[in-house]
């Protein structure tokens, strides 16, 4: 089983931190770092972004209590932009803005 560290995207200066999901086996080699994803928080579904990948879930979280991603909303592939990009114009001035904020929450490439 694979887990993805998400960052909610939900406005509030109480969650500093990425949560523990579990991903579906139908999903794992679509959730990837920079996936965007709809999760289960707080009896309710949000959209978060992956920002790490791991093998077992973090320390002191139960296995069995971590609940899964949902679903895939776009992966880093799906967010090009551009003449042959696949989203729309407005939709794309969207995705450059948050893509110009992920370089200071995401990993580093290597």
């Amino acid at each position: 089983m694979r887990y993805a560290n998400v960052v909610l995207d939900i406005p509030t200066r109480s969650l500093d931190g990425a949560f523990c999901y579990a991903v579906p086996m139908g999903l794992g080699s679509v959730v990837v770092v920079g996936t965007t994803v709809l999760v289960p928080f707080s009896h309710r579904d949000v959209v978060g972004y992956v920002v790490g990948i791991t093998d077992r879930p973090a320390d002191g979280v139960d296995p069995d209590r971590v609940l899964p991603v949902r679903q895939v909303l776009a992966t880093p592939r799906s967010m090009r932009c551009g003449r042959r990009g696949r989203l729309g114009s407005r939709t794309s001035t969207r995705v450059r803005s948050v893509m110009r904020c992920d370089r200071f929450w995401l990993p580093a490439r290597r």
